[in-house]
């Protein structure tokens, strides 16, 4: 859990360190996959309308709060 909230990360043993790589290799394809979608609409601002250009900034923004667990 993110520091921020008040919680302690649930640390996981090094045997589980190969799961975490993939998790985190699966989050960064779709995180590329994802600004490859946007930078494609960024020059048709008549794609995305308010509520998905929010909820994308929402998700996003939840995502980079637990960068400094991960680095951890």
């Amino acid at each position: 859990m993110p520091k921020q909230s008040g919680q302690t990360p649930n640390w996981q043993p090094i045997s589980k360190l190969q799961l975490l790589a993939q998790m985190l290799d699966e989050a960064l394809v779709d995180a590329e996959e994802h600004l490859q979608n946007l930078q494609s609409a960024q020059n048709n601002s008549y794609l995305l309308d308010d509520y998905t250009i929010g909820r994308i900034n929402q998700v996003f923004s939840e995502q980079k709060v637990f960068h400094g667990v991960y680095q951890e």
